[in-house]
């Protein structure tokens, strides 16, 4: 039996979905499974847990032959190496209850890096547990998410102005979720490999983000640039959207050691095992122009 976590977001969606159609047998567990499409409710195992609630996360893995494990960020969380160190904890008691063989963990470019990467650095801490509770175990290492432009969907509809803490000749590996799915997937169904293992999922090239958007604005058909917050700037706009103090500050000091030490010299190196297919512009064709003309 395959389980997968957070069904919802764009890789679990894409993981189910692709695994379904294979006719895979799978337990799905879903901190709300009344979000989860009617077809996977009278289809599929669901059960409830959250991500940090060790008790229910070891009764819903139950009978669990290979794990797809993704911590999803808290933005709320006042204390956020608390939080992951929590979901590490959690995951790595149900696989030791349970006795789960083999994990796919999806974690992080830069999670090697055990501190001075916000986030990042969390998630180096749920590597960690999971490599100590399994003895297989297949970390994914993807980098920055096409789908991150989703979230500056107002920005490109109102003046294309998009705002990161990031400079706009910062280079990064970009890559699109559904690439990731597909790695994940390969893994999860992959009964060969052994041990503990890293793959980076790179994308199809690195770019920055000035030439990202270049290409979305030719695409999108409407005129875009790059905006760079200030920490302050940031501090003001992500508090009054919800964000915690501390997850704010997290995510700026990860923000600030990215830029310093460049994105593409943190990970695993390029190779072909580390390129993924789906280039921006198949992906904005896809995915971002069908919800820019939803406006």
């Amino acid at each position: 039996m395959i389980t997968i976590t957070t069904p919802t977001g764009n890789i679990g969606r894409r993981l189910i979905e692709r695994l379904a159609f294979a006719g895979k047998p799978l337990t799905i567990v879903a901190r709300h499974p009344e979000k989860l499409p009617r077809s996977l409710l009278e289809g599929e195992i669901v059960r409830q847990a959250s991500s940090d609630d060790a008790a229910a996360l070891s009764r819903a893995t139950e009978g669990t032959d290979v794990l797809f494990w993704l911590t999803p960020a808290n933005f709320a969380a006042p204390n956020v190496r608390a939080w992951y160190r929590k979901a590490a904890d959690a995951v790595s008691r149900a696989v030791r209850i349970n006795r789960i063989p083999r994990i796919v963990n999806l974690s992080s470019i830069g999670a090697n890096w055990a501190d001075g990467l916000g986030p990042i650095s969390g998630l180096h801490d749920v590597e960690c547990a999971l490599n100590d509770a399994a003895k297989d175990v297949y970390h994914l290492r993807p980098g920055f998410f096409m789908e991150n432009f989703l979230t500056q969907l107002d920005s490109i509809r109102r003046d294309g102005k998009l705002h990161w803490l990031y400079p706009g000749h910062t280079r990064m590996p970009m890559i699109a979720t559904r690439d990731i799915a597909e790695a994940a997937a390969a893994r999860l169904t992959d009964h060969a490999w052994k041990g503990h293992g890293v793959l980076g999922l790179l994308g199809p090239t690195d770019l920055t983000l000035d030439e990202a958007v270049k290409t979305l604005a030719v695409i999108v058909g409407r005129p875009m640039k790059n905006v760079q917050f200030t920490p302050d700037e940031f501090r003001r706009v992500s508090q009054g959207c919800g964000m915690s103090h501390d997850f704010a500050e997290s995510y700026i000091e990860m923000s600030v050691t990215l830029n310093r030490l460049n994105w593409t010299h943190i990970g695993e190196p390029r190779t072909p095992e580390t390129t993924t297919p789906t280039t921006l512009g198949t992906w904005a064709s896809h995915v971002l122009i069908p919800l820019v003309k939803v406006a």
